[in-house]
């Protein structure tokens, strides 16, 4: 039976070469790209628009959004660290509370007053309303 020598002088040689230009290659001293390299990476200019922007909402009724009292108790529960989720909380707190868009209530014109308040203030110039009987669960509103 032959046996192979692994290691002759030529087997030797070549790993102590390799190994040479793979150190060698790894310089402590090479940093890499710089950001500043990027051709992405430049001052975007300020531009004032010459005329005033409309700006719009789609404003219609989500739903419920399947968020039941027990998921609605969740999202409003106070921090408590020893609770099995204590990370489940909320960061704010809804302004309004929980209320239904429900147009037979007398209170929902209160609601819509308080949307259209907020948005004025945001600067929304229009809202983009569904059509009247809609039912906007079903369906996109915009088609």
């Amino acid at each position: 039976m032959k046996k192979y020598k692994i290691f002759n002088k030529t087997g030797l040689a070549i790993c102590l070469t390799l190994g040479l230009v793979a150190g060698s290659a790894c310089s402590p001293t090479d940093d890499g790209p710089s950001i500043d390299d990027h051709f992405l990476n430049y001052e975007i200019p300020q531009i004032r628009p010459s005329s005033d922007i409309p700006v719009g909402a789609i404003y219609w009724n989500l739903g419920s959004t399947g968020v039941d009292e027990k998921k609605y108790a969740r999202l409003i529960g106070e921090y408590n660290q020893s609770g099995q989720y204590p990370q489940l909380c909320p960061n704010v707190r809804p302004v309004l509370g929980r209320y239904s868009m429900d147009i037979n209530k007398a209170e929902t014109a209160d609601l819509i007053q308080q949307h259209l308040t907020w948005a004025n203030n945001a600067g929304i110039n229009f809202l983009i309303l569904p059509n009247i009987g809609l039912d906007t669960s079903k369906g996109d509103l915009l088609n």
